[in-house]
């Protein structure tokens, strides 16, 4: 399949994360992928394809909106992304894959790229997590690596022998077991769901029977890991997968972990490091040689949807070209298998990976369903409240069953039809047709003040490019936000129809919602105040220096405002770091007991506050100095001669007549609040729990990552109408009597 002379070039767009890399001199992690995309365009002539490369942090949510906004790839790399199925935005491989080529493939790849009887994508390789042992502390503490078949009396053994007390405090400072809870992860599944995850069917999800009526959840097993037995830290409950690797790589603390089996050629390069891997350990319940079934995942090429049968074509035939069996041994350098049974062992001489491909190939998948992602999130939050002793475990393994089966139960309407972003389509045809009303009136309203030249006609015309972009970029995304606030909005179809008011029932029901505005809440309480008292008094301070100290001082504190808030918010991870962080060490080398700043819920909420308070206000103290400037010196020399000291002089001059200024300030650092955002992402992504969890992360999280844009939008209408409301009360607080 190529584009002959008689057919248009054409281009095909993927979008890959970062693999690895060729050789160890190279820092390339996208080699692999761009000299197959040389030699797929040498073979058809007339294709090109063009690559984006995303990252891992946020790769996944950028490619998320390029979909939902209409401007996404044509084929995407990862895991089925059953969501896009049910919104009729994946192709289907029947037609394109033969009889042959599906035999080739792994039962279990097939199986997890298959829905409702029919494959999307083309499986690439199989991976998934398996027990990792650090062999330098077995051996340090003189216990015997477990042998390949142990069960989880003998793993709880095994973790109360690794478990060490080193200081004499009475506290462990080494544990025998380390893992994660995090949404998306599954590596601690074993131990969660020791009998395998029950789901009828991905069809299966209202009235009776569906995911988890016949589960047993072992949460109480880890609960007593952490707070019983003290074998694991109770910080892991928090954790994200950097934080967990540091302790296992760096500090080696922790004996035995779950990691997926990227980590075997990661940890293969860290010189001097031991480590060996096991399966996971029997339930207490099972056949004393059998194991734990390990959660695997498979990775493939899925095409989206196509409105070109050419380029469709084209698509599938470059899938096709990166999952065949020679492009596949390359997988090796991945520490990865393949999902080919003709591409053989590529591990022939690699003890490690033959056991760890044993476990992998043995596994099960986790249930497909378009809101899983949403479900798996609710289920893994409940969990770490659980575990970081916020509510008993019962408690939260109801609440979760409760809240995963409301959702399961949501089925999407899929829409087979090709008519893809129509509603998109329309949207764009609005702004434009707006964008070209509006360049025309000022036109029409300049040419109209120069001919007449009346000064109010000309004011207004040159108001007109301004009024334009704000009805372009504000008022017409805030109607069309109302508008979706009333529909079950579907990303592939117009709309779903209208809901009334259950969109905004469903946000008000929504506990993560209620306790992200409660944080919201406290969050402006706090920042609102200090960043006003702070800037106000920092400004008072400056402005009776000299011009060039005054000067001096304002780059000072209005250049860090400069820097991009991921990257102060990166910097401040690092220094709340409980491991090598800058806090945590001053406090190790004051004798003070270490914080958990970002693991701990009661902790957590205000180590993001602190980033907003400790930042200086350079905007805000700009403004007040240059608010100062406007206040007459005679006032403060009639104070002084009535025998005012400079507080009083401050407190009944300065502050009165900076009111307007205040208030200005006010709104604006309030509306800002309200939105708070980036910190939380990078910090802790609204965890641990719902922690951190605040409105507009919620709303992100809502509209990205699980495709509610009705839900999303309600959101949003009710922060602005919060945001309006604050913003009259605070007007009708600070308004000023006179003006000056």
């Amino acid at each position: 399949i190529g584009c002959g002379a008689d057919r248009k070039p054409l281009t095909i767009k993927i979008w890959e994360f970062p693999r690895w890399r060729e050789s160890p001199d190279s820092i390339d992690r996208f080699t692999w992928m761009k000299r197959q995309i040389v030699e797929f365009e040498r073979a058809h002539e007339g294709v090109s394809v063009e690559l984006t490369e995303l990252t891992w942090e946020r790769g996944e949510d950028k490619k998320r909106i390029a979909i939902a906004a209409g401007v996404g790839p044509d084929i995407i790399t990862g895991m089925l992304p059953v969501q896009l199925i049910e919104q009729g935005l994946a192709e289907p491989v029947k037609g394109y894959m033969t009889a042959a080529e599906r035999a080739d493939f792994f039962e279990p790849a097939v199986e997890t790229f298959t829905y409702d009887g029919e494959l999307y994508g083309w499986p690439w390789y199989l991976t998934g997590s398996v027990m990792f042992l650090n062999l330098e502390l077995f051996e340090r503490y003189g216990v015997a690596p477990p042998g390949p078949n142990w069960n989880y009396d003998a793993f709880l053994d095994v973790a109360r022998r690794l478990t060490r007390d080193l200081d004499g405090d009475g506290e462990s400072d080494a544990y025998g077991f380390g893992f994660l809870v995090s949404p998306g992860d599954t590596g601690v599944w074993p131990f969660l769901f020791p009998d395998g995850v029950a789901f009828a069917s991905a069809s299966a999800t209202k009235g009776e029977g569906g995911f988890l009526d016949h589960s047993r959840i072992g949460l109480d097993r880890l609960y007593e890991l952490i707070h019983k037995e003290r074998v694991a830290p109770i910080q892991c409950a928090g954790w994200d997968s950097e934080g967990m690797w540091q302790r296992f790589t760096n500090r080696r603390d922790i004996a035995m972990a779950p990691w997926g089996i990227w980590a075997i050629p990661k940890l293969r390069a860290i010189p001097d490091f031991k480590f060996d891997v096991r399966a996971y350990p029997a339930p207490d319940f099972s056949q004393p040689d059998s194991s734990a079934r390990a959660f695997i995942g498979t990775s493939g090429f899925v095409v989206l949807r196509q409105t070109d049968a050419n380029k469709r074509d084209l698509c599938m035939e470059f899938a096709r070209f990166l999952t065949r069996p020679e492009a596949q041994r390359d997988l090796s350098l991945y520490g990865v298998f393949p999902s080919r049974k003709s591409v053989g062992n590529i591990y022939e001489d690699d003890e490690l990976m033959a056991r760890a491909q044993a476990v992998i190939r043995g596994g099960q998948t986790v249930p497909r369903h378009g809101n899983w992602a949403k479900a798996d999130e609710k289920l893994q939050r409940e969990f770490q409240l659980a575990l970081l002793g916020e509510k008993p475990a019962a408690a939260a393994i109801s609440e979760g069953v409760k809240q995963i089966k409301e959702i399961l139960a949501q089925a999407p309407e899929r829409d087979t039809s090709g008519h893809a972003g129509r509603g998109r389509d329309r949207m764009v045809v609005v702004i434009w047709t707006v964008l070209g009303i509006g360049l025309v009136l000022t036109i029409c309203m300049m040419f109209s003040a120069w001919r007449v030249r009346m000064a109010s006609s000309s004011a207004f015309g040159f108001l007109c490019p301004a009024l334009m972009v704000f009805a372009v970029f504000m008022f017409f995304p805030l109607c069309w936000v109302a508008v979706l606030s009333f529909q079950n909005y579907s990303v592939a179809q117009d709309s779903s129809g209208w809901v009334g008011l259950e969109n905004l029932r469903t946000a008000f029901r929504d506990a993560a919602f209620v306790r992200a505005a409660w944080n919201t809440l406290i969050y402006s309480v706090v920042v609102v105040p200090a960043n006003l008292l702070s800037a106000l008094v920092v400004a008072s301070l400056i402005y009776p220096l000299s011009q060039r100290a005054r000067s001096f001082f304002r780059g000072a504190y209005y250049l860090p405002g400069v820097a991009s808030v991921v990257t102060i918010a990166m910097v401040w991870r690092w220094m709340f770091n409980e491991d090598f962080g800058l806090f945590n060490t001053l406090a190790g080398f004051l004798g003070l007991p270490e914080t958990r700043w970002l693991t701990d819920p009661r902790v957590a909420l205000w180590s993001v506050i602190l980033t907003s308070v400790a930042r200086p206000p350079g905007g805000p103290i700009l403004t007040y100095l240059a608010a100062l400037d406007a206040i007459p010196t005679l006032l403060y020399d009639a104070g002084e001669i009535d025998g005012a000291s400079a507080v009083k002089k401050w407190l009944h001059i300065t502050v009165p007549l900076l009111k307007p200024t205040t208030l200005f300030l006010a709104l604006t650092i309030t509306v800002a609040s309200f939105q708070v955002f980036a910190q939380v992402l990078v910090l802790t992504d609204g965890g641990p729990g719902y922690a951190t969890e605040v409105i507009v992360h919620r709303i992100y999280t809502a509209a990205i990552r699980d495709f509610d844009f009705g839900v999303a939008s309600a959101m949003s209408l009710i922060l602005f109408v919060v945001i309006m409301v604050a913003s009259v009360l605070q007007y009708r607080f600070f308004r000023s009597e006179f003006e000056y």
